[in-house]
């Protein structure tokens, strides 16, 4: 046995629990992922390795995170401990975000994002139509939304469309710091 099994066999537990909660049969799961039903049980069962290609599709179907199947803390405790945050990059992103929620099966992410001085984020293309609501804790973002400018200063907040982000920047002199909600689970 690998020493990938464990986490082979804690995927495919949870998506086999997902799925069955949702009601929804292994062949529907294979028609919205277009995997095959062998290959879905095979991973349910966690006799494969699953990629992260695959694992993405299967999380859109179920209309959840993709780090739902992959956080091995989630079952150990309700408490996100500030050293235990997991620390994430998404493409586009120049600094980091923190994943705020220790149960990743929500219907909602919350994050804490952190963005340097003159950092940015271009806006990457979307698997779903998301609501996004950020509130600022410190420092200011310029935020595009479907091409006009807004700037946000600690304390303010904003929620828009995910559709309408094109980007946004660090414009303070200072680290911005920011919760970010988006819902439905995008990462």
């Amino acid at each position: 046995m690998s020493a990938s099994a464990p986490y082979e066999k804690m995927i495919g537990l949870r998506i086999k629990q997902f799925r069955e909660d949702q009601g929804l049969s292994m062949r529907e799961l294979g028609r919205r992922t277009e995997l095959s039903v062998s290959f879905l049980s095979q991973v349910e069962r966690g006799l494969v390795s699953i990629s992260i290609s695959s694992l993405r599709k299967i999380a859109h179907a179920l209309d959840i995170s993709i780090l739902y199947f992959l956080d091995d803390q989630q079952d150990k405790d309700l408490i996100m401990r500030a050293e235990s945050r997991q620390r994430i990059v998404p493409p586009g992103y120049s600094d980091y975000i923190e994943v705020l929620a220790p149960n990743l099966g929500n219907k909602a992410e919350v994050f804490l994002a952190h963005m340097s001085p003159g950092g940015e984020y271009i806006a990457q293309s979307l698997k779903a139509q998301t609501d996004e609501c950020l509130y600022m804790v410190k420092g200011a973002l310029k935020i595009e939304l479907d091409g006009k400018n807004y700037q946000i200063n600690g304390g303010d907040s904003i929620c828009f469309k995910g559709s309408s982000l094109n980007r946004f920047c660090c414009v303070s002199t200072e680290e911005a710091l920011w919760l970010w909600v988006v819902t439905p689970p995008e990462f």
